[in-house]
């Protein structure tokens, strides 16, 4: 007989995330669920209009490469499944403004959506 493991993201009485294993024969997995670390580089928070910003998402904890990316705008999903960890925004605009997150995709595993980054575009001094 073959052992078969059904895995699905849970979280716990203490709050964690855990890789939760439904088996049959001697199979179990438990693991914290990967975090999305997001990175802005040039490494501010304001930049000015027409000028480049890229945005990078580091998985810690997420094992294989395989992963897609969902980019949020102020809670707003803007870019549901993106196969490149960066994002960049070329030139930015002042509607370019507001807090990023991030969140990464493979399979049926989801990581933690990453902390906020906020970008403040202001207009160029002449």
């Amino acid at each position: 007989m073959m052992n078969e493991c059904y895995f699905m993201w849970i979280e716990s009485d203490l709050g964690y995330n855990m890789l939760s294993a439904s088996f049959s024969g001697l199979c179990c997995v438990c693991a914290e669920r990967p975090v999305a670390v997001l990175t802005l580089q040039p490494n501010w928070t304001q930049i000015f209009i027409r000028e480049t910003v890229t945005m990078r998402c580091d998985i810690q904890g997420g094992g294989d490469s395989d992963w897609k990316y969902r980019w949020y705008k102020n809670s707003q999903l803007v870019i549901p499944f993106n196969t490149r960890s960066e994002y960049r925004i070329s030139p930015v605009y002042m509607s370019s403004s507001g807090s990023y997150t991030r969140e990464c995709v493979n399979g049926n595993k989801f990581s933690k959506t990453s902390d906020a980054v906020k970008l403040t575009v202001s207009g160029k001094l002449i």
